[in-house]
């Protein structure tokens, strides 16, 4: 009798935490679903002007929606959730990794978001991407963006918030230097593309193209703004980078390094090859008084652009150490790269798609691109290029389709934005608001044509009113179609990008003839469908193909 008492005791001293858990797990779930359904019917059809973006339920504390959130699928979360979810309410609040984000999605109240420019992001792109993800030293970090210090610096007269914006005005955003940029660029992959070009055999190369591609467009863009002398000096630099751009965003969880071992070993073997060059950077700097002005030579073979020089000469008159340049320059290197590369190779794979037996699409654009073909050798007027309607068409399709980024705005003090039923959605202060692109630009009720999730050439060409010719057009997509993010944040290179990508689509177009072979995987296997999203965190902006298409490449003759 005593054995059996002690035995049931000690089932029960067993059981509690399991128990306990069961009933802490069932009381969440029920107190938020009980939650959401309350403030979805204020959102909906409540009498007061304002409401606040309902709580997505969820049934572990803390954790929320977390790993439901994190799956590698893009686009997979949003889809499940607007099953069940209505959009109506314009904004919902999700539960992730402790923490209480907002997500907008209405296109009025985007639009209005975007336009306070008195709200950052600062403490987001801090915090995840400089010190979790490029693993910066809060000091280091800093020093770098010299937030309070109003010392002028020697060369250049301007402080460092002063330089900063200097430097992505001057450099980046400037018309004049970004011709000059894209001049250099289209140089540059002309030039390696030559010898390719003259030595082609007459029966083609077959290749998968948009790893064939990536190889080119990443050694033209990286030669433009670091200079010859970085591949140079870390010629893997290539392989090595994008291994570390498919892992980096899992960096941002903070996980320690035994968790979290590719992520670690890629950033540190990008970082190791970036030091070598910086060495002989700083060897280069050091000889200040023998060199001329920072942002006086267009391009050269060290330095590269002048938006690469005036970074270095920063970065030595701040006393930022090596491994933080490094870091940085990897920074700059994804801005680069990681975005501007895939949309390329998507641009690509649609435009000669295997599915389109009669080469319809292809036909259509190479016809548009002989409108600014020049003499064999001669470069085509960027700025004709880039007027082109359907090839404008096709570049942002492929980025309302494949784009996933999440555009972050801190909440200082309290916030109203307006909704399409003349309500406002209202967010306290201390919190973050998230605007998925994802869910704005694959929304069936955004855009006329096919549906939303797949690609269609034509969409963004309407019939000009004058003339009744096809023109490209952007309207109508204010708060629907954000891919280099909005307002002030918006991303410094979106203009240079945009040249990159459609000067190496029409450059490869006009200057080769394909057989197209068919999809193959990731793997290099034959396969029957068109690739799809390669696996990813959300925010990873250009999700990567997971696979490509055979060709048969060869120098087109006429």
């Amino acid at each position: 009798m005593v054995e059996g008492f002690l035995s049931d005791r000690l089932l029960i001293y067993c059981l509690s935490p399991l128990v306990l858990s069961c009933v802490v797990l069932a009381g969440t779930r029920i107190f938020t679903t009980l939650r959401y359904h309350r403030e979805v019917a204020e959102a909906l059809h409540g009498s007061s002007p304002r409401y606040t973006p309902p709580h997505v339920p969820y049934t572990i504390p803390l954790l929320g929606s977390t790993l439901s959130f994190l799956d590698g699928n893009p686009g997979l979360f949003w889809k499940r959730l607007f099953s069940w979810y209505p959009r109506e309410t314009g904004a919902c609040t999700v539960m992730l990794g402790g923490r209480q984000l907002h997500m907008l999605f209405n296109p009025l109240a985007l639009e209005a978001l975007f336009k306070h420019r008195e709200l950052t992001r600062e403490g987001v792109i801090m915090d995840n991407v400089i010190l979790k993800g490029l693993g910066i030293e809060p000091a280091m970090a800093k020093k770098f963006f010299g937030h309070g210090d109003t010392t002028p610096m020697p060369r250049t007269g301007r402080n460092p918030q002063e330089i900063h914006t200097w430097m992505e005005q001057e450099f980046l955003l400037k018309s004049e230097r970004v011709n000059e940029l894209t001049a250099n660029f289209a140089r540059l992959l002309r030039d390696h593309l030559a010898q390719e070009l003259d030595t082609s055999p007459q029966e083609g190369r077959q290749v998968d193209l948009k790893a064939w591609a990536r190889s080119r467009i990443f050694r033209a863009s990286t030669d433009t703004i670091f200079g010859s002398s970085l591949l140079q000096e870390y010629p893997e630099l290539e392989e090595d980078f994008f291994e570390f751009d498919r892992q980096f965003l899992s960096l941002f969880f903070g996980l320690p390094g035994f968790l979290s071992r590719k992520a670690y070993s890629a950033r540190d073997k990008v970082f190791a090859g970036i030091i070598r060059w910086q060495n002989k950077m700083e060897e280069v700097t050091q000889q200040g008084s023998k060199i001329v002005p920072v942002d006086s030579i267009d391009w050269e073979p060290i330095f590269g652009s002048r938006a690469n020089r005036v970074r270095q000469f920063y970065y030595h008159d701040r006393g930022i150490d090596v491994r933080t340049r490094a870091a940085l320059d990897s920074g700059f290197l994804f801005g680069l790269s990681s975005n501007a590369i895939p949309a390329t190779g998507w641009m690509l794979m649609h435009i000669l798609d295997p599915s389109d037996k009669e080469r319809t699409l292809y036909h259509r654009v190479r016809a548009e691109l002989e409108q600014v073909r020049r003499p064999r050798g001669e470069l085509f007027d960027s700025s004709r290029l880039v007027g082109l309607p359907l090839l404008n068409s096709i570049f942002y399709e492929i980025l309302r389709l494949y784009v996933d980024a999440l555009v972050t705005r801190e909440i200082r003090d309290p916030l109203l934005l307006p909704t399409d039923n003349g309500r406002q959605l209202y967010f306290p202060p201390g919190g973050v608001i998230i605007a998925p692109s994802w869910v704005s630009q694959h929304n069936p009720g955004s855009y006329a044509g096919p549906r939303a999730d797949q690609f269609y050439a034509d969409r963004f060409i309407k019939p000009d009113p004058n003339t009744g010719k096809p023109r490209f057009s952007m309207s109508d997509t204010a708060g629907k179609l954000f891919p280099f993010g909005g307002g002030k944040t918006m991303c410094p290179g979106r203009v240079f990008a945009r040249y990159e990508v459609l000067f190496s689509t029409a450059y490869i177009l006009l200057n080769f003839d394909f057989d197209v072979l068919g999809y193959v995987d990731e793997k290099g296997n034959p396969t029957t469908r068109f690739p799809h999203f390669r696996d990813s965190y959300p925010g990873s902006v250009v999700v990567v193909a997971d696979g490509d298409i055979r060709v048969t490449m060869k120098k087109r003759e006429d």
